[in-house]
């Protein structure tokens, strides 16, 4: 039996690339790109390692960033080379500046930050910000991971600051989600509040429901929600039990609702009279309610 010393590079692009996809993604890029092999690093640049980036250490069950020289050698290095292939990026707030003033993006769509909280709202999140062209015009799926444990923040401002600054900011947002506040109570001094999204999903049952639960002295409200990939119809009976009968104070309710119901979904269809009916049964009169079944 004969033994031979084979090495990774007298192997074919398509092994190399094989025993390449079993290491994490990280520690490939790292490890290959601009070590002064130009064929491993063309390897290494496959859309494979480089579509999602994630900067946060998976050696501790803590939520950290990667170590500081890791970072520095991916931002003056190694983000450059890869930046058109990359879609997603996760990192800790306290190093968007280094991410994102070090890359160039076309094809980013996607974040999750997280340790978020509202100073990084109230920074990143307006139309001052250096990253303002890439939150506004890029992003569709941002998922805010809050840490934010400040018990001194209105939670007025809190509201005020991080959901709508989110809402109105991120123009093109898809899908949002957000995960968790640490602030639950109620907001009994907002008494006037409107809120307008042009397309959410996944998050009106988790996100906006219990949000408006809190604004129990509310008197004014206005929602503009347009809602995709839902199981069921926001309607009247809906609105009512898990809204508007926690709120004794209000007396002016501006509402306009789109429920996009997922495809090959089991419930029964409905008639416009059908929806218009539930609002009726509470007491709304003057509600327009169409609905099209042709897309169910």
């Amino acid at each position: 039996m004969y033994l031979t010393d084979t090495h990774l590079l007298d192997l074919p692009d398509d092994i190399v690339l094989t025993i390449l996809k079993k290491l994490d993604k990280m520690f490939a890029l790292y490890s290959l790109i601009d070590i002064g092999i130009e064929r491993l690093d063309l390897l290494a640049q496959d859309i494979t390692f480089t579509d999602t980036l994630n900067f946060l250490s998976t050696e501790t069950d803590n939520i950290c960033s990667l170590n500081d020289s890791i970072i520095d050698r991916f931002c003056s290095d190694i983000l450059p080379r890869i930046q058109c292939t990359v879609q997603y990026l996760i990192f800790e707030s306290i190093i968007t500046e280094r991410i994102l003033l070090a890359i160039n993006c076309p094809n980013l769509t996607k974040l999750k930050i997280f340790n978020a909280n509202q100073d990084i709202a109230l920074h990143y999140f307006t139309n001052e910000s250096h990253f303002r062209h890439i939150f506004k015009q890029k992003i569709t799926d941002l998922t805010v991971i809050n840490h934010h444990t400040n018990a001194h923040i209105s939670t007025v401002d809190y509201t005020k600051n991080v959901y709508v600054h989110i809402f109105n900011f991120f123009t093109n947002l898809k899908h949002l989600s957000i995960v968790k506040s640490s602030s639950e109570n109620d907001l009994p001094n907002l008494k006037c509040f409107s809120l307008r999204i042009g397309s959410l999903n996944d998050g009106y049952d988790t996100l906006i429901v219990p949000l408006l639960r809190r604004m129990r002295n509310r008197e004014e409200l206005t929602l503009d929600l347009r809602i995709d990939d839902q199981t069921r119809f926001v309607d009247g009976t809906q609105v009512h039990n898990e809204i508007l009968i926690h709120m004794a104070q209000l007396h002016k309710f501006i509402f306009y609702i789109k429920t996009t119901i997922q495809k090959n979904n089991s419930i029964p269809r409905l008639s416009n009279d059908d929806i218009q009916r539930t609002f009726n049964n509470i007491g709304y009169e003057q509600v327009g309610c169409i609905v099209d079944n042709r897309g169910i």
